[in-house]
């Protein structure tokens, strides 16, 4: 079994994630984020040795889900006013200080309509493109003779049983291991060491203690039986000219220069898709924040703390200090620094959005509102939003009714500015040695 397992990922932290996504709706940045989060687990769940600073990147993601979408404050049109009574008394506390601020009142807005996205594709970008594509079709020399090294990657078979038994997740088939990657449990590995290629090899280990991915298995003896099919060479990379063009599109393009214009309008159509959070993040780094309350950073604090501690016990550590000093490797006291910086980075950026809501009355529909709940509730397994909201008060430290307001209304905030921002294509400064005016070719309403 994979070291990645041992250190965290797991089925129940992949679900975690799925039903965060879901209870925040289609939030931009939240599917940007969630898409990370995604991204980060498939290359550790492939082999992809661990490195703990994508992990803590990934824990904090996960937490700015919560943070960005779910808060009270002047958009909670349904909101109970005077008093909170969710059961959570320093929850309860966050809110009611909250009630009723004017997020205008602290934040300079910088330009938030008309904001340049710029679409300008640059020969690079379309090389990168290209790059990926030569990768992706490229392939290995196997070498079927000698024995397996420190470094080398190779190409294997393995069964893993418990008690003569064989159990799942512990087999697969042409698995490319690199030797010395850590990314299998003790003693893999190294057994592989001075095997040679076509040999079989029983390798008698234990799972880690703890195992949060399965704390049944926790310490137990294992047998993986090991065949080694052949040791990864140097790779075979194809030459990108009009016979691969041709054989890659299957014949829809002919030559090298139609599907480079292919490339460019596909890279062109990406950055219009994430116009508006491209535009957005303009605008954070534009607009000035004033003075940001400190119930806001409380609440948000509140918020990302419960979600990591949601995070470790998903995975076995009961104990959360252990999660902190094995996983995250963290002290107390970096941890609560990292807390108060990230909850801060983002309370920041929720009274920005609030503040364009507010100046161009953007508000949450009751349709939109109904829409969105019935999408979180068919998601949870939730039957009421009562049920919904008590669970994510007990889980999360977040009132369902809060994190779907603010969710929809940061999606029609980076709507609003997407649909106002300007549309750029032509090079920017550091691309054009010339220095010529590079603001002609602009439309609005970039789609």
């Amino acid at each position: 079994m994979l070291n990645y397992l041992e250190s965290f990922c797991s089925k129940t932290l992949i679900y975690t994630l799925i039903l965060i996504y879901y209870v925040c709706t289609q939030s931009y940045i939240v599917i940007l984020i969630t898409n990370h989060c995604f991204y980060s687990l498939i290359h550790f769940t492939n082999g992809g040795s661990f490195k703990m600073k994508k992990f803590k990147m990934l824990v904090l993601a996960i937490g700015i889900i919560l943070t960005l979408t779910g808060c009270s404050g002047s958009s909670d049109e349904s909101g109970n006013g005077d008093g909170y009574d969710t059961g959570d008394t320093e929850l309860d506390d966050a809110l009611a200080a909250m009630d009723a601020y004017n997020p205008t009142d602290f934040v300079e807005l910088g330009e938030y309509k008309g904001v340049p996205v710029n679409v300008y594709v640059s020969d690079d970008e379309i090389d990168g493109e290209i790059m990926s594509i030569i990768s992706e079709n490229s392939s290995f020399e196997q070498i079927k003779k000698g024995k397996v090294k420190d470094g080398n990657t190779v190409n294997i078979d393995f069964t893993g049983k418990m008690n003569g038994e064989e159990f799942e997740g512990g087999s697969s088939k042409g698995f490319a291991l690199e030797i010395g990657s850590n990314s299998f449990i003790d003693g893999f590995e190294e057994g592989l060491i001075g095997v040679a290629v076509g040999e079989t090899v029983s390798l008698n280990l234990s799972f880690p203690d703890p195992y949060p991915n399965s704390p049944d298995l926790a310490g137990k003896p294992v047998t993986f039986d090991v065949t080694v099919n052949y040791i990864q060479g140097d790779a075979i990379v194809p030459e990108f000219d009009d016979k691969f063009v041709k054989e890659y599109t299957k014949d829809e393009y002919k030559t090298v220069d139609e599907y480079k214009e292919v490339i460019k309008d596909n890279i062109i159509e990406e950055k219009r898709s994430t116009a508006g959070d491209t535009a957005f993040n303009t605008v954070l780094s534009t607009s000035k924040v004033i003075e940001c309350p400190d119930y806001l950073v409380n609440i948000m604090k509140l918020r990302l703390d419960a979600t990591n501690r949601a995070m470790a016990t998903s995975n076995g550590y009961n104990d959360f200090n252990k999660f902190l000093t094995e996983v995250m490797q963290y002290t107390e006291e970096q941890y609560n620094e990292e807390l108060i910086s990230t909850a801060t980075s983002y309370a920041e950026q929720k009274l920005i959005a609030e503040a364009i809501a507010a100046k161009e009355n953007i508000t949450v529909t009751e349709e939109e509102y109904n829409e969105q709940l019935a999408s979180a509730l068919s998601s949870t397994g939730n039957a009421t939003e009562e049920e919904l909201d008590k669970f994510m008060v007990e889980t999360y430290r977040s009132r369902a009714e809060d994190m779907i307001n603010e969710s929809v209304l940061m999606q029609k905030v980076i709507q609003f500015v997407k649909d106002n921002c300007t549309e750029v294509t032509t090079p920017p400064a550091e691309d054009n040695p010339d220095d010529k005016d590079t603001t002609s070719d602009t439309k609005s309403d970039a789609e």
